[in-house]
């Protein structure tokens, strides 16, 4: 059984930033992901969200500079600009900037076994701690 000084469950922000903390502090890691690497937020909630905000907020400030003598009209390509949104949040980039030294990454959905010991669908793993 791999022993692991600390298992994240989950490859979100809170996971980014422990996982950054617990390898500065030499730590074994592991973490484990069910879905896609680095959560809701970056793939389907908040930086999407912000992407597709702002090129509406463009094309409104457009529209309020025209009685300012601003002519012409601004388009939104939605394939172009979904292609863009998909494919600036990759989940290889995610996972890349969380792995790192003393850091495994587990492709699989995790359950507690105990207070120490967490099962995945590759390999049973024992840490000290378990954070989910």
């Amino acid at each position: 059984m791999k022993r692991y000084d600390v298992i994240i469950i989950g490859s979100g922000s809170a996971a980014s930033q422990a996982a950054s903390v617990l390898r500065d502090a030499g730590k074994q890691i592991a973490i484990v992901e069910n879905w896609t690497f680095g959560g809701t937020c970056p793939q389907r909630g908040c930086d999407p969200k912000k992407m597709l905000a702002e090129g509406a907020d463009l094309i409104a400030r457009a529209e309020r500079m025209k009685p300012l003598g601003v002519t012409g009209e601004l388009k939104l390509d939605w394939h172009a600009f979904k292609h863009r949104v998909t494919n600036t949040v990759l989940p290889s980039r995610r996972r890349r900037c969380i792995i790192g030294k003393n850091t495994a990454s587990i492709c699989s959905k995790a359950n507690h076994i105990s207070s120490m010991k967490t099962r995945s669908s590759s390999k049973d793993m024992k840490s000290r701690r378990i954070n989910s």
